[in-house]
């Protein structure tokens, strides 16, 4: 049901796989404010595997992040997965830059062999005018040791960002077809 918060998520936990699973959004028409996650690894949570997934339709389609107040989810590898029709389709974020400084240490991400398809805002899903609520394929805020490997992104008007202090970032390997629709030309694809 699109009207409640993530579809697949995990908090505090450790040794977690969500394999061959589909999230999608059954409301297209639902605006939402900043949430409405597919499969979202959230505070605290290490070692966990995201396979051969699909979130269709969705604010995120793939997400790995920690609050101000907690330890971000680290060491979390998405493989061969699928995001359709988001607004973002793959985000890895610490919510708190300043948390850096005293240990809360946001990293260890692995996308290997993932597909963006068509990340897009088409229904102003994501009200605002804020760099933040513009469609992405890739959003990385405040994250180290984050590997993209095999990336592939068909269409949309989501450029792969990174920004607020990640570092250690390597990406090897993006395959950009479908063209490119993007509204603000201050960003680059990537």
């Amino acid at each position: 049901n699109s009207r409640f918060d993530d579809i697949f998520t995990c908090h505090h936990s450790y040794w977690i796989t969500f394999r061959d699973c589909h999230a999608y959004n059954n409301d297209p028409d639902m605006v939402w404010a900043n949430n409405q996650h597919g499969f979202e690894v959230d505070d605290g949570c290490q070692f966990v595997l995201v396979e051969n997934c699909v979130a269709d339709y969705l604010m995120v389609g793939f997400q790995a992040k920690g609050h101000a107040n907690s330890m971000p989810a680290r060491d979390v590898v998405f493989n061969r997965c699928h995001a359709k029709n988001c607004v973002h389709s793959f985000m890895f974020s610490h919510m708190s830059d300043s948390a850096l400084t005293k240990g809360k240490n946001a990293r260890g991400i692995a996308v290997v062999d993932c597909i963006s398809e068509n990340a897009n805002d088409d229904n102003n899903r994501f009200p605002g005018t804020s760099v933040e609520s513009h469609p992405r394929a890739i959003h990385i805020r405040s994250y180290a040791g984050v590997k993209i490997q095999r990336f592939t992104v068909i269409g949309g008007a989501g450029p792969i960002n990174i920004s607020y202090y990640a570092e250690n970032v390597e990406i090897d390997g993006v395959t950009w077809v479908g063209g490119y629709r993007g509204a603000f030309n201050y960003e680059g694809l990537i």
